[in-house]
C-alpha cells in the first residue's frame, strides 16, 4: 500500500484543524477585548457618575486598562487657538494628554467647547484608537455693550462674553440700549463707506430697538432715521469732508427727515452729556 495519499489525508485534516484553531482564538480574543471594552466603559461610567467610592483607583485602572488596549490619548492636536489655552480645552472635554478615551464621543466634545466664552465653533475628531484632532473657531471681540451700569465685551453676533472689556475701552465701539448688541453689525457695516465718520464716531446708543443715536467727541449727536439710514450717513459724511461739520459747536443734527437736516447749536450745560459721560467711565 502506497502510504502518501494518507499522508496527504492527514495534512489536509491538520490543515483544517490549524485553520479553525486559529479562527477560534481570533473570535475569543475579540471577543474578551470586547467584553473588556465594555467592562471599561461601564467603570468609566460610574466613576462619571460619582457611583463609585473609589474613584481614583478605578480611574487608575481605567488609564491603565486603556494603554494597554491601545485607547489613550497619545497624540492630541489642537488649532485656531488664540486667547484661550489647551489646558481649558481639554478640561472642558474631560481629557488629558496620555489620558483614557474609553467612552469618549467627540460630538459630546464639540458640545462642550461650544460653552467656552470664547469659542464660537468647534469640530473634533476621534481617529481611532489615540489620536485627537480638535479645531476651535474663537470669537473676535467687536464691541462693548453697555447694558443697565454694566459693560459687556461682544461679537458680531452679539454674543456676550465674560472677559473683562476694560482693555479695548477706546478701541472698539461703545453701544447701549436694549437690542443694540444685536444691530451694531448693521451699523458698522454702513459705516464702512463712510470712513470720516467712522473714525471719529465714539458710542452708539439704540432707540426703542428701531434706530440708532451716534455720539462724536465735543458732545456731537447725530440722530439716525429708522430707514435710509445708508443714505443720511451719506450726506453727513459729505458735510463733514466739506466743512467739519463735526467740529464745530452743534449739539445735534437731526437726520430722520428724507429732505432735510435739522442743526442745533450746543449749549454751554450740555457740553458733556450723559452719554459722553459714560464712554469716559468705561475707559477708566
Amino acid at each position: 500500500m502506497n502510504p502518501r495519499p494518507r499522508i496527504i489525508q492527514r495534512s489536509a485534516r491538520m490543515a483544517r484543524f490549524d485553520e479553525f484553531a486559529q479562527s477560534f482564538a481570533v473570535r475569543a480574543g475579540v471577543r474578551s477585548a470586547g467584553v473588556a471594552f465594555l467592562f471599561a466603559t461601564i467603570v468609566y461610567g460610574l466613576i462619571v457618575g460619582g457611583h463609585l467610592g473609589v474613584a481614583s483607583q478605578a480611574s487608575q485602572f481605567v488609564n491603565g486598562l486603556s494603554r494597554v488596549m491601545g485607547l489613550s490619548a497619545q497624540q492630541i492636536i489642537i488649532g485656531g487657538l488664540e486667547r484661550e489655552t489647551p489646558e481649558s480645552v481639554l478640561a472642558a472635554i474631560g481629557v488629558e494628554s496620555g489620558g483614557s478615551l474609553i467612552g469618549f464621543s467627540a460630538e459630546n466634545a464639540e458640545m462642550r467647547l461650544k460653552n467656552i466664552d470664547w469659542v464660537a465653533d468647534a469640530t473634533v475628531r476621534w481617529i481611532f484608537p489615540n489620536r485627537l484632532e480638535i479645531k476651535v473657531i474663537e470669537r473676535i471681540p467687536f464691541a462693548i455693550w453697555q447694558r443697565e451700569g454694566k459693560y459687556y465685551l461682544i461679537d458680531a453676533t452679539g454674543a456676550a462674553m465674560t472677559a473683562d472689556p476694560k482693555p479695548y475701552a477706546g478701541k472698539l465701539l461703545l453701544v447701549t440700549g436694549e437690542g443694540a448688541q444685536l444691530a451694531v453689525a448693521g451699523l458698522v457695516n454702513h459705516l464702512e463707506s463712510n470712513v470720516a465718520l467712522k473714525s471719529r464716531l465714539v458710542a452708539a446708543s439704540r432707540v426703542g430697538e428701531r434706530r440708532w443715536n451716534l455720539h462724536f467727541p465735543n458732545g456731537v449727536k447725530v440722530l439716525l432715521p429708522e430707514t435710509g439710514v445708508e443714505g443720511a450717513l451719506g450726506r453727513l459724511e459729505k458735510l463733514e469732508i466739506e466743512q467739519g461739520i463735526l467740529e464745530r459747536a452743534i449739539g445735534f443734527i437731526d437726520l430722520r427727515l428724507p429732505d432735510r437736516m435739522v442743526f442745533v447749536p450746543l449749549k454751554q450745560q450740555d457740553a458733556a452729556p450723559a452719554a459722553e459721560a459714560n464712554v469716559k467711565m468705561s475707559r477708566q
